[in-house]
């Protein structure tokens, strides 16, 4: 605990903010690697000590600088513009924060196929192997 000095007769609050995580998720990352955007790409920056990202800048054509920035703040996906500094928005998922860009579409079709199978299935395929 930090001694802290005041003066004599001073009465001193000490405040404790809450620390907030700001650190994509393992599925915010992989929504990125999947993102498709004509122009657009994404550079996420990664912290030196951890290797953990931090947050993202959204880059249209060869621009070298940004026009969206992406972070997390606990559980919601924040986007702002970085010439107005403007909000876009607060989001649930990275995928949401991804369509919500301008010029992108309502909700983007996912670019990675998947194949839903039923649990029976699975544990055949399980017990198979």
């Amino acid at each position: 605990m930090k001694q802290i000095l005041a003066a004599e007769g001073a009465k001193v609050i000490q405040f404790r903010g809450r620390q907030v995580e700001a650190r994509f998720t393992r599925r915010d990352l992989l929504d990125f690697e999947l993102w498709r955007s004509g122009e657009c790409r994404v550079e996420v920056d990664r912290t030196e000590n951890d290797g953990v990202a931090q947050f993202a800048m959204v880059y249209e054509g060869e621009n070298s600088w940004a026009s969206w920035a992406i972070s997390r703040e606990d559980r919601k996906v924040l986007v702002w513009d970085c010439i107005s500094l403007a909000d876009v928005g607060r989001f649930d998922c990275m995928h949401h924060a991804l369509a919500a860009l301008p010029g992108q579409e309502a909700d983007p079709a996912p670019t990675m196929p998947a194949q839903i199978i039923s649990f029976r299935d699975a544990v055949a395929r399980r017990l198979a192997s």
